[in-house]
Protein backbone atom coordinates (compact mmCIF):
# COMPACT_ATOMS: atom_id res chain seq x y z
CA UNK A 1 0.00 0.00 0.00
CA UNK A 2 3.08 2.23 0.77
CA UNK A 3 3.60 2.19 -3.21
CA UNK A 4 0.31 2.68 -3.80
CA UNK A 5 -0.16 5.79 -1.88
CA UNK A 6 3.33 7.20 -2.97
CA UNK A 7 1.86 6.96 -6.66
CA UNK A 8 -1.38 8.47 -5.44
CA UNK A 9 -0.50 11.53 -3.24
CA UNK A 10 3.01 12.08 -3.02
CA UNK A 11 4.28 12.13 -6.69
CA UNK A 12 6.52 9.51 -6.82
CA UNK A 13 6.67 7.42 -9.79
CA UNK A 14 10.30 6.10 -9.99
CA UNK A 15 12.15 3.61 -8.49
CA UNK A 16 14.83 6.21 -6.82
CA UNK A 17 11.46 8.33 -5.43
CA UNK A 18 10.15 5.17 -4.19
CA UNK A 19 13.51 4.15 -2.50
CA UNK A 20 14.41 7.74 -1.24
CA UNK A 21 10.88 8.04 0.78
CA UNK A 22 11.82 7.51 3.89
CA UNK A 23 10.31 3.86 4.15
CA UNK A 24 13.82 2.48 4.95
CA UNK A 25 12.95 -0.21 2.19
CA UNK A 26 15.56 -2.21 0.77
CA UNK A 27 16.26 -2.50 -2.97
CA UNK A 28 15.68 -6.18 -3.38
CA UNK A 29 12.10 -5.93 -1.43
CA UNK A 30 11.27 -2.87 -3.67
CA UNK A 31 12.20 -4.68 -6.28
CA UNK A 32 10.31 -7.71 -5.63
CA UNK A 33 7.11 -5.76 -4.81
CA UNK A 34 7.30 -3.29 -7.41
CA UNK A 35 7.01 -6.66 -9.79
CA UNK A 36 4.23 -8.44 -7.89
CA UNK A 37 2.44 -5.03 -8.72
CA UNK A 38 2.91 -5.15 -12.31
CA UNK A 39 2.25 -8.83 -12.24
CA UNK A 40 -1.01 -8.52 -10.30
CA UNK A 41 -1.50 -5.79 -13.00
CA UNK A 42 -2.01 -3.03 -10.63
CA UNK A 43 0.65 -1.23 -11.79
CA UNK A 44 2.37 -0.18 -15.44
CA UNK A 45 5.98 -0.02 -15.44
CA UNK A 46 7.07 2.38 -18.64
CA UNK A 47 10.33 3.38 -20.01
CA UNK A 48 11.34 7.40 -19.01
CA UNK A 49 10.66 9.23 -22.06
CA UNK A 50 12.82 12.01 -20.96
CA UNK A 51 15.83 9.37 -19.28
CA UNK A 52 15.54 5.93 -21.15
CA UNK A 53 17.52 4.06 -18.87
CA UNK A 54 15.23 4.99 -16.39
CA UNK A 55 11.58 3.07 -16.02
CA UNK A 56 7.96 4.98 -14.63
CA UNK A 57 5.30 3.31 -12.78
CA UNK A 58 2.40 4.51 -12.74
CA UNK A 59 -1.42 2.77 -11.76
CA UNK A 60 -3.71 0.88 -14.08
CA UNK A 61 -7.24 0.82 -13.59
CA UNK A 62 -7.36 -2.50 -11.15
CA UNK A 63 -4.41 -0.52 -9.13
CA UNK A 64 -7.07 3.13 -9.78
CA UNK A 65 -9.56 0.69 -8.10
CA UNK A 66 -7.85 0.73 -4.60
CA UNK A 67 -8.05 4.35 -4.07
CA UNK A 68 -11.51 4.45 -2.51
CA UNK A 69 -10.00 2.02 -0.08
CA UNK A 70 -6.64 3.89 0.07
CA UNK A 71 -8.97 7.15 1.21
CA UNK A 72 -11.05 5.00 4.04
CA UNK A 73 -7.58 3.83 5.72
CA UNK A 74 -6.49 7.32 5.50
CA UNK A 75 -9.86 8.84 6.87
CA UNK A 76 -9.62 6.11 9.81
CA UNK A 77 -6.11 6.83 10.63
CA UNK A 78 -7.03 10.21 10.67
CA UNK A 79 -10.15 9.34 13.39
CA UNK A 80 -7.67 7.31 15.56
CA UNK A 81 -4.05 8.74 15.31
CA UNK A 82 -3.90 12.23 15.89
CA UNK A 83 -0.15 11.50 14.05
CA UNK A 84 -1.72 11.16 11.05
CA UNK A 85 0.61 13.05 8.51
CA UNK A 86 -2.50 14.20 6.81
CA UNK A 87 -3.85 17.93 6.71
CA UNK A 88 -6.96 18.23 9.22
CA UNK A 89 -8.41 20.44 6.11
CA UNK A 90 -8.10 17.26 3.82
CA UNK A 91 -9.68 14.81 6.56
CA UNK A 92 -12.41 17.40 6.76
CA UNK A 93 -13.15 17.64 3.34
CA UNK A 94 -12.87 13.26 3.19
CA UNK A 95 -15.20 13.27 6.03
CA UNK A 96 -17.71 15.82 4.45
CA UNK A 97 -17.63 14.38 1.11
CA UNK A 98 -15.62 11.19 0.44
CA UNK A 99 -17.43 10.47 -3.15
CA UNK A 100 -16.04 13.70 -4.81
CA UNK A 101 -12.81 13.28 -2.92
CA UNK A 102 -12.43 9.85 -4.46
CA UNK A 103 -14.00 11.21 -8.01
CA UNK A 104 -11.36 14.05 -7.48
CA UNK A 105 -8.65 11.70 -6.81
CA UNK A 106 -8.98 9.02 -9.98
CA UNK A 107 -9.44 12.41 -12.33
CA UNK A 108 -6.43 13.25 -11.20
CA UNK A 109 -4.32 10.07 -11.63
CA UNK A 110 -6.28 9.63 -14.76
CA UNK A 111 -4.85 13.04 -16.00
CA UNK A 112 -1.38 12.48 -15.28
CA UNK A 113 1.32 11.96 -18.02
CA UNK A 114 1.95 8.28 -16.58
CA UNK A 115 -1.20 6.96 -16.50
CA UNK A 116 -2.08 3.65 -18.16
CA UNK A 117 -5.18 4.94 -19.52
CA UNK A 118 -5.09 6.09 -22.93
CA UNK A 119 -5.82 9.77 -22.28
CA UNK A 120 -2.87 9.91 -20.24
CA UNK A 121 -1.21 12.28 -21.67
Amino acid sequence: MLIIRDLVFKGRKSFGEFLAAGEGIATNVLTDRLERLESAGVITRRRDPVNGTKFIYGLTERGIGLVPLLLEMIAWSGRHDRRTPVSKKFLRELENNRDEVTRRTIRDIRNRPYSSRPGGR
